[in-house]
């Protein structure tokens, strides 16, 4: 085995978060990671022995083993909340944060409005779909820089330890990514969490979170 093989097995590696979490957990075994990164990177020349030896070193020297058990209490009694037919109104920071808000609040009740965020461009505002068009005749055309429809949002409530324990967030995103379900936004208050995803990818979420919950239960409460 070349250092020219390691060395790239290490960076693959490390470039991937996910895998190293496989790796900690022992879900992910070298034969399976070899094949994948020969499978992925076929422009990469290295026979199969000398790889999979390279993962394995890598494993042995650089991965402690991890035990994500502590991680999954935060799931504890946790319940999934999920709402559909949103829209994210992307404004320019152009328009006074007062006056966003004033427009919302003569346009919608406190239980239709669901979220206003910000970033170094613009305000993004997520309403109800049918409130889209009251929305939009209350702000400039120049104003508004994208509408997007068909949005949901799901909610998992979490035990309140969530805010003692690392890496519960890792291992939902962790989730997320393997599906490759794209995420507009993310929000979090005290044991709340909620991802903001297409109307289309708000089922699989639901299903991937609620995995991850039936997980705790079966194999990560205290047996009595």
């Amino acid at each position: 085995m070349s250092e020219r093989i390691s060395f790239y097995v290490n960076k693959y590696i490390e470039g991937d978060p996910t895998i190293k979490v496989g790796l900690q957990r022992g879900l992910i075994t070298s034969r399976i990671l070899t094949k994948h990164i020969i499978e992925e990177e076929r422009e990469f020349k290295g026979s199969f022995d000398d790889v999979r030896n390279a993962v394995r070193k890598y494993a042995d020297e650089t991965v402690p083993l991890f035990n994500l058990k502590n991680t999954y209490t935060a799931f504890k009694d946790s319940y999934i909340d999920v709402r559909s037919k949103l829209a994210c109104i992307e404004i320019s920071r152009n328009t006074e944060t007062k006056k966003i808000l004033e427009l919302v609040s003569k346009s919608t009740t406190n239980e239709d409005f669901v979220r206003l965020s910000n970033n170094e461009k613009s305000f993004l505002l997520i309403i109800r779909e049918e409130d889209t068009d009251k929305i939009t005749k209350l702000i400039k055309k120049d104003y508004i820089l994208s509408v997007k429809s068909d949005i949901s949002s799901i909610t998992m409530h979490l035990d309140p330890s969530v805010k003692y324990t690392p890496g519960v967030y890792f291992l939902i995103m962790g989730q997320i990514s393997f599906s490759q379900i794209n995420v507009y936004d993310v929000s979090s208050y005290k044991s709340e969490f909620t991802l903001y995803v297409d109307q289309k990818d708000g089922a699989k979420v639901h299903e991937l979170l609620h995995n991850i919950s039936e997980y705790q239960k079966k194999f990560c409460s205290p047996k009595r």
